[in-house]
């Protein structure tokens, strides 16, 4: 948990932000969960203080889908793909928590 005080605007701490982000390695939305601000502030922050911000881009996820569909031939569950997911630790797309089955159907489905 993060105490503040006398500063306000954590935000604008670039120190903290990238203590957060890079030895912490806390999500953005984590970090802007727990300080107060939009998710578009930490990362323009962050790009400000010359860190390069890992995110994630759509064609990642449409590798995913072919991923999903192909283990899907294969007769796995949802389920059970989830569970390779875990288990080969992909990043979701908030970076934090699990993969579940109806995350997984859903990208299936994303047509």
């Amino acid at each position: 948990e993060i105490i503040m005080v006398g500063h306000p605007k954590l935000y604008e701490n670039t120190f903290f932000l990238t203590d957060l982000y890079v030895k912490k390695k806390w999500s953005i939305r984590r970090i802007s969960n727990e300080i107060g601000c939009s998710k578009n502030t930490v990362r323009k922050k962050l790009i400000e203080a010359g860190f390069e911000v890992m995110e994630h881009s759509t064609d990642e996820y449409k590798g995913l889908e072919k991923k999903i569909k192909e283990l899907r031939l294969r007769s796995l569950s949802y389920q059970a793909i989830a569970d390779l997911f875990n288990l080969w630790k992909i990043k979701t797309r908030s970076g934090e928590g699990q993969w579940h089955s109806k995350t997984i159907r859903d990208l299936a489905h994303n047509n």
